[in-house]
């Protein structure tokens, strides 16, 4: 026996292991009550299901923070059972402000649709648990309870089995499915599932203005290609409240309430951005330094109504400081379709805030303004762990803790290449998670984390580093 833990202690220290998934949160990892419904009722064409958990319920091995989406859902089954294919799966979820749900017919209130297939393979893996990435990411709101619904119009293969726990009262309906796949309320009772979830930071919108005082037709409805460079000032996504550092994953700019836009085709339309040292540009050449391509495409087709955003999700995230100038250059080699009228809209400033070409592909200098444009970032804030160094490292890294053998702190250095979510866990010799360092969005930077083991025992540990494509997995020993 001492021979197995330690080779599986050392395969685990020198290679990238796959780990056996298990969520980020989860509400129970006991054996509970088991349940055939809905994934192990043979005999009926399909099975509706909900679950309410009660606010916070998602408090396993920390409550999950607010201001956070739902990606996957996990459901724990009894044993590692499956595959069976289910026709016609869907998963809904919804919240509500009530802890119970209706004792005589199902839950109606608002739900988003966050997983359908019309054929899917589903199964429970080594750690027990049916896994489903949401194709809809859910915002989640831990101070609410959450409703939980899983349908399906049948299924073939061996079904299995799902924990749940009595939680009284009235915490999950059932709904048979008929020979149409429509499901009938059939009863309430006192179970609620064990289940957990994967989540990642949301996005908040901020924008420095929504109504400007002038309109303007560059870049966009130019039919032979345009190019136009704008300043946004520093501290200027104020609306509704001052932005903070954090990475931009989304850029809005206001459609002007003269003209709609589009719909127009555009040939090589390309958006990037960079901090800059002023706020103010300089007439007779465009913008250099190093401009950053958030958003590319070889054509693309765009429309907005009036008075609307026109949204752009980036090709990958833009590290934002609040506190510096902001520049966004904006061009397309050609644009066919409606490509008249004064579409983005703009106000106007003190000083030169913008450059724009004449022409395009290759563009040519044609003259500034003092015109600054309406837009908007959503922004993932970037909070916790040490400041990164000026100097970005030129890879990814993951230091050995020191010290080491440690009682009962040690630290852990890890190096960001390029900015992206990051995940530094603790697990024991069973692979099971006990402590997650790092979870959330980082800068391009060098970090050292700080762990204290004062409530674990004494033994042999495994740190875990996931950034992008990067794993990386180190082992400590904690002597006390």
């Amino acid at each position: 026996m001492k021979k197995a833990i330690t080779f599986f202690a050392l395969m685990f220290a020198l290679t990238s292991l796959v780990l056996p998934q298990t969520p980020q949160y989860y509400n129970f990892n006991t054996a509970g009550t088991g349940n055939t419904i809905p994934f192990g009722s043979t005999g009926v064409s399909g099975y509706r299901s909900q679950w309410l958990l009660m606010p916070n319920a998602y408090n396993q091995p920390t409550p999950v923070p607010s201001g956070n989406k739902i990606t996957k859902l996990y459901i724990r089954g009894t044993t590692s059972a499956g595959p069976i294919i289910c026709t016609n799966l869907k998963i809904r979820l919804g919240q509500t402000a009530d802890t119970i749900l209706p004792t005589s017919g199902a839950y109606a209130g608002p739900m988003d649709s966050v997983y359908f297939k019309v054929s899917d393979t589903v199964f429970t893996n080594s750690s027990g648990y049916a896994i489903f990435t949401l194709q809809t990411p859910y915002t989640y709101n831990p101070s609410q309870s959450l409703v939980i619904e899983i349908s399906h119009c049948g299924f073939s293969g061996s079904g299995f089995s799902v924990y749940q726990y009595t939680a009284l009262p009235s915490k999950r309906t059932n709904s048979p499915g008929t020979t149409s796949c429509v499901f009938t309320y059939s009863s309430t009772d006192s179970r609620t599932i064990h289940s957990g979830v994967d989540v990642v930071p949301a996005s908040v919108f901020y924008y420095n203005y929504s109504n400007g005082t002038v309109n303007n037709m560059f870049p966009l409805n130019v039919p032979g290609g345009k190019m136009s460079q704008t300043v946004v000032p520093a501290n200027t996504f104020i609306n509704p409240t001052p932005s903070p550092y954090g990475s931009i994953t989304k850029l809005h700019f206001r459609i002007a309430a003269t003209y709609p836009l589009g719909p127009a085709l555009y040939s090589t339309f390309k958006i990037m951005l960079q901090h800059v040292p002023s706020e103010f540009v300089t007439a007779g050449s465009f913008i250099t330094g190093a401009w950053d391509t958030v958003f590319k495409r070889d054509t693309i087709t765009l429309q907005a109504a009036v008075n609307t955003w026109l949204d752009f999700t980036l090709d990958h995230p833009f590290i934002y400081n609040p506190a510096q100038p902001l520049a966004i250059s904006m061009e397309q080699c050609s644009a066919t379709g409606t490509t008249t009228g004064y579409s983005l809209c703009f106000t106007t400033a003190t000083g030169s805030r913008r450059i724009y070409s004449v022409g395009g592909c290759p563009f040519v200098y044609s003259g500034v303004s003092t015109n600054i444009i309406n837009c908007g970032i959503s922004l993932v804030t970037i909070t916790g762990g040490s400041t990164p160094v000026t100097q970005v490292p030129g890879e990814y890294n993951l230091g050995q803790n020191y010290p080491n053998p440690f009682n009962p702190v040690t630290k852990i250095s890890y190096d960001i290449p390029k900015s992206g979510f990051v995940s530094l866990k603790v697990y024991d010799l069973l692979g099971r998670e006990i402590a997650a360092l790092v979870n959330e969005v980082k800068a391009p930077g060098s970090y050292i984390v700080e762990l204290d083991a004062s409530a674990f025992a004494s033994g042999t540990y495994f740190y875990r580093l996931e950034s992008g494509n990067f794993i990386s997995t180190r082992k400590m020993v904690l002597i006390k």
